[in-house]
């Protein structure tokens, strides 16, 4: 059996990652998610937390002393991890994994799967981001709102780091991006079956 490919999809925080990964999952069968384990609270906006597992600190650090997170983060007080053995099995069974991940996530998924294809979405501009932060958490503090657009800031210095750089507009649809991220994937998966 052919071995699958990992396709990762970065970037700010608002940006619409889950949304397009839902996209790509929902019209693009040949892609599927891994579980995600995290310790933040599941929110009404989360897309159908089907693969998202919230766990507790305690737990999730038993992962980590166990080594069993290909990579973990803690992003605004919350920790994210997807399991080592999870993504192994998928692709062993020949799936393509979309997955999303924070940008300092990249290079030890890159130590431990060389041949990931990454994408990273950006906003047009700092001012596109304010308007989704404000429009999709009205009632995010100014102070959180500021944090974020720092670690945006932050984020946005290791977007030449991936294969692709994605430009999203507010008010595009998620559709628009997944399509544009689907051709390039077709394009890679087109040539490695020749």
């Amino acid at each position: 059996m052919k071995q699958g490919h990992i396709f990762i999809i970065a970037g700010p925080s608002g940006v619409g990652k889950n949304s397009v990964i839902k996209e790509l999952v929902t019209k693009h069968s040949g892609l599927v998610e891994v579980l995600s384990y995290t310790t933040r609270p599941q929110r009404h906006d989360d897309y159908e937390h089907k693969n998202r597992i919230t766990i507790s600190r305690a737990k999730f650090n038993q992962l980590i002393n166990k080594r069993e997170l290909a990579d973990w983060a803690e992003i605004h007080g919350q920790l994210y991890g997807k399991k080592k053995l999870d993504l192994k099995k998928a692709l062993h069974n020949g799936k393509n994994v979309i997955i999303e991940i924070d940008v300092q996530g990249l290079i030890p998924y890159k130590k431990q799967f060389p041949n990931i294809i990454s994408f990273f979405l950006k906003y047009h501009s700092m001012t596109d981001m304010l308007v989704r932060l404000k429009h999709t958490h009205p009632d995010m503090s100014q102070e959180e709102i500021n944090r974020r657009i720092q670690t945006a800031r932050t984020e946005m210095k290791s977007a030449h780091l991936f294969n692709y750089q994605i430009i999203t507009i507010n008010g595009q649809s998620p559709h628009i991006v997944a399509l544009e991220i689907e051709k390039i994937i077709k394009e890679i998966l087109a040539k490695q079956t020749l």
